[in-house]
C-alpha cells in the first residue's frame, strides 16, 4: 500500500499513513501528534509509528505536540518518499513494483515485516529457504532469461509493448 499526502497530517492521520509500506509526501506537508495538547495519548497510533520510527526519534514529537516538516519526517524513517509532485512519484514507484514478479514482490513485502522481529540465526535460516525456494522457481527462471536476453520479463505488463 502506498500513502500518498498531499496536505497536512495530524494524530490519527499519521497513524493510518504509517500503516501504509511507502509513504508519499508532498514537501510542504506538516505533521504534528498532538494527543497530548488535548489531555490523551497517541496510544494506538504508537503502534505502527513504533513499528516504523525509533522511539528516541520521534519522542519529542509525541510528548509536545509540535509540529515538524517534510523533510523531518524523512529522516527519522515515517516517510519514504517527499516530492514536489506526489502523483508522479507514486506512479514511479507503481512502475517500479509493476517490473517485479508478482510473487518475489509479495514475499518481499512480508520479508520487511518478519525478519526484524526474528533473532539473527532463526532469520537466516527462513531466508535460506526462501531464496532457495524462489530461486528454483519458474519466476526466477524467467527473470534470468529476459536479463540474459535483454528483454523483459513476461510478468511485466510492458513486455507486450
Amino acid at each position: 500500500t502506498i500513502a500518498a499526502v498531499d496536505g497536512a497530517v495530524r494524530a490519527g492521520g499519521i497513524g493510518l499513513m504509517v500503516s501504509c509500506d511507502l509513504v508519499v509526501v508532498n514537501t510542504t506537508t506538516t505533521f504534528a501528534l498532538t494527543e497530548v495538547r488535548i489531555g490523551v495519548a497517541a496510544a494506538m497510533i504508537s503502534v505502527p509509528i513504533l513499528r516504523r520510527v525509533p522511539a528516541s526519534r520521534i519522542a519529542a514529537a509525541f510528548l509536545t505536540g509540535e509540529p515538524f516538516d517534510a523533510t523531518e519526517a524523512r529522516s527519522m524513517g515515517l516517510v519514504s518518499h517527499v516530492s514536489n509532485d506526489v502523483a508522479a512519484t507514486v506512479d514511479e514507484i507503481l512502475r517500479g513494483i509493476r517490473a517485479g514478479a508478482e510473487r518475489a514482490v509479495s514475499e518481499t513485502k512480508a520479508l520487511l515485516r518478519l525478519v526484524p522481529t526474528l533473532d539473527r540465526t532463526e532469520a537466516l535460516r527462513r531466508m535460506t529457504d526462501l531464496s532457495n525456494e524462489l530461486f528454483a522457481g519458474p519466476d526466477a527462471a524467467e527473470g534470468m532469461a529476459a536479463f540474459k536476453e535483454k528483454r523483459l520479463p513476461n510478468w511485466n505488463p510492458d513486455a507486450s509493448s
